[in-house]
């Protein structure tokens, strides 16, 4: 059963790897880094792996806060 975490975070729908590389404006690789040490989550669907929109808004905000806070 998905969390209260995961439900929300899906509301707005999942992005391709392709559209999160774009969105962030990020390497290939360091994308994977991202999902890999769980910075972003993702998910599964058969063989494509899919982020969900509301988390990269949220890590894009976090990294512009970091960034204001310097």
């Amino acid at each position: 059963m998905a969390s209260a975490r995961a439900k929300e975070l899906a509301k707005n729908g999942f992005a391709t790897l392709a559209e999160a590389q774009e969105f962030l404006q990020v390497k290939q690789t360091f994308l994977y880094k991202l999902m890999r040490t769980r910075v972003i989550p993702y998910g599964r669907f058969g063989r494509h792996r899919k982020i969900p929109w509301n988390a990269l808004h949220e890590f894009a905000a976090n990294q512009l806060d970091r960034i204001n806070n310097l």
